[in-house]
């Protein structure tokens, strides 16, 4: 199965860059995301998306990193990381203790690159200029999720698109490059919507790369309790809502993810798909390859 032959993965363009296979540490700040205090987003759940390591005790950044990357490397057999800040919004801090994490990040000497994932309303000048600071290079991720207003409202997103705009036109005027995170299937959204927002992220040039989700509900999540209401994508037509999507996506774009999972399978997901990452790739690989769809090969 060659799918890459079909998208522009992040993780290809990483291998040609360091000429090995690179790995993301995913690591925590300590700080809990400020949307907590509006009533969450419907579909969060903090244990999805934290490192079991980091649970109980929550250790330092430095502990974190001495921890985990003995841990990782006797895995994949790789020595080359970005370090990834990735649980809850990494940038509802100071700007000075933003910059002391990134030092220590730095320092270190184990890290190529640092992502940053953050919500658009929680940048700002001050926060960018410590971006700047880090002596590595930072993409910034921002979870934009739509560019339609209607279905932020619903995911109780409490930000609205034109913050994605001002965060994305902030990033820019610091020539930080972004990527977005997108959810496919927010009930409501049709297919035309969603083109509409690709579209948006093709036209957005600082946009680097895109993160693709499926809208994974999961108990005990605000979402879990109005899931009857609502028609959700199953897994074949998330599959081809996917492939559209590819196809109509510019091609100098990387994908960095394609599904969502719950890599610890402790919190059981309601709408969960059948089979595991490497069967649905293999059945998107299957689904392009006969529909001969390519990265951008759908746009006129």
């Amino acid at each position: 199965m060659r799918i890459e032959e079909h998208l522009n993965l992040l993780s290809q363009s990483w291998k040609k860059t360091y000429k090995c296979r690179v790995m993301k540490i995913g690591l925590s700040l300590g700080m809990t995301c400020p949307n907590r205090n509006n009533g969450g987003c419907v579909f969060c759940l903090p244990s999805t998306f934290t490192d079991v390591i980091n649970d109980d005790n929550k250790l330092s950044l430095t502990d974190q990193i001495s921890q985990l990357i003995p841990k990782i490397s006797s895995k994949t057999k790789t020595n080359k990381f970005i370090a990834y800040l990735q649980d809850e919004t990494s940038t509802a801090c100071s700007p000075n203790f933003l910059k002391d994490s990134l030092a220590i990040i730095e320092k270190s000497n184990i890290f190529e690159e640092v992502i940053i994932s953050t919500r658009p309303d929680y940048l700002n000048i001050d926060i960018l200029i410590a971006i700047k600071s880090a002596k590595l290079p930072v993409t910034i991720e921002i979870g934009m999720q739509s560019c339609h207003d209607y279905s932020l409202l619903f995911l109780n997103r409490n930000h609205t698109h034109q913050d994605t705009k001002k965060a994305l036109k902030l990033c820019q005027d610091f020539h930080i490059p972004t990527g977005v995170h997108l959810i496919l299937g927010i009930p409501g959204e049709t297919k035309s919507m969603i083109l509409e927002t690709i579209n948006f992220v093709n036209n957005e040039i600082n946009i680097k790369d895109v993160k693709l989700h499926n809208l994974v509900i999961y108990q005990n999540t605000q979402l879990s309790k109005i899931y009857h209401d609502y028609n959700f994508l199953s897994y074949p037509k998330y599959i081809e809502l996917l492939a559209t999507v590819i196809g109509n996506l510019q091609p100098e774009k990387t994908i960095s993810r394609l599904f969502t999972t719950n890599l610890r399978q402790d919190s059981l997901a309601i709408n969960s798909f059948p089979g595991i990452k490497q069967i649905w790739l293999k059945e998107l690989w299957i689904y392009l390859k006969d529909k001969q769809i390519y990265q951008g090969s759908l746009l006129s």
